[in-house]
């Protein structure tokens, strides 16, 4: 009899950040993964991604979900409240 076990480990991290840091990495996505891979490949070299870009990718989606309706949020709190942006 032959029996094959297979085991997954899982792990996720949450991340809590801040209005600033929120708009920061919205910036830094904002251009899209492809623009992002090919400029950081070409001024960093292929190395430090190797192995990654699938991630990367998976990033981007994420913080495309996350960051651009808390963004949004943020600015109709902002309408309703009527605080300027820099308070």
């Amino acid at each position: 009899m032959l029996v094959n076990t297979t085991h997954t480990v899982t792990v996720t991290a949450t991340l809590v950040l801040d209005e600033r840091e929120i708009r920061a990495l919205d910036a830094l996505t904002g251009y899209g993964v492809d623009t992002f891979l090919r400029v950081f490949k070409k001024h960093l070299g292929k190395g430090y991604l190797r192995g990654y870009e699938g991630g990367v990718i998976s990033l981007f989606k994420a913080v495309d979900e996350c960051c651009k309706p808390a963004i949004d949020s943020l600015e109709k709190a902002r309408r309703l409240l009527k605080e300027p942006a820099d308070a």
